[in-house]
């Protein structure tokens, strides 16, 4: 007899070597249904933490104990993969700003709850987080070519230090902390 009731069945298990400053999650929020022959949204509830400890390190991890804190979320408003609109909730200092097309609100840390799904797989709520990002509350300045900016910590991945222009020519300045 097999050890495993399912033979088939597999676990995976993945360590982290090296931590990243900027720490980007990207959750699964569709999924292709045979049966439908197309895919489908997940509005089912995913709370993510405001700050994050990783577990999965190896032992070569150096500062393995690193705490990472929510600074902005791409959240899909709709019911499926081919409509819908995206919004950004970012943290600037103190305060979490909701940047809509060319609207920005000030909003209530409280309201980034509204966007971790729907206890029951239903279309009720459309307003899912589906990108997360988190930044390492120290700074690892052997992982970066670009030293941080005024607040002794970087802007977001991929943005140009201190607010300064990007190959496209817009300007890029990432969250500012308090």
């Amino acid at each position: 007899m097999h050890p495993n009731p399912n033979p088939n069945q597999a676990n995976k298990c993945m360590r982290i070597k090296r931590l990243p400053n900027i720490l980007a999650l990207h959750l699964k929020r569709f999924k292709y249904i045979e049966q439908l022959q197309r895919f489908k949204k997940l509005s089912y509830r995913i709370s993510f933490p405001l700050e994050l400890k990783l577990t999965n390190t190896s032992d070569q991890t150096d500062n393995p104990d690193r705490l990472y804190t929510l600074f902005a979320v791409v959240v899909h408003v709709g019911s499926g993969p081919n409509h819908g609109h995206y919004i950004s909730l970012v943290r600037s200092h103190t305060h979490w700003l909701l940047f809509d097309d060319e609207s920005v609100e000030l909003i209530e840390e409280a309201n980034i709850h509204s966007c971790f799904g729907s206890s029951v797989d239903t279309a009720a709520n459309t307003d899912t987080g589906y990108i997360l990002f988190y930044q390492s509350e120290t700074w690892d300045s052997s992982s970066s070519t670009v030293e941080p900016s005024g607040s002794g910590r970087r802007a977001a991945a991929g943005a140009a230090p201190n607010g300064s222009r990007s190959a496209s020519g817009s300007s890029q300045r990432g969250p500012a902390q308090g």
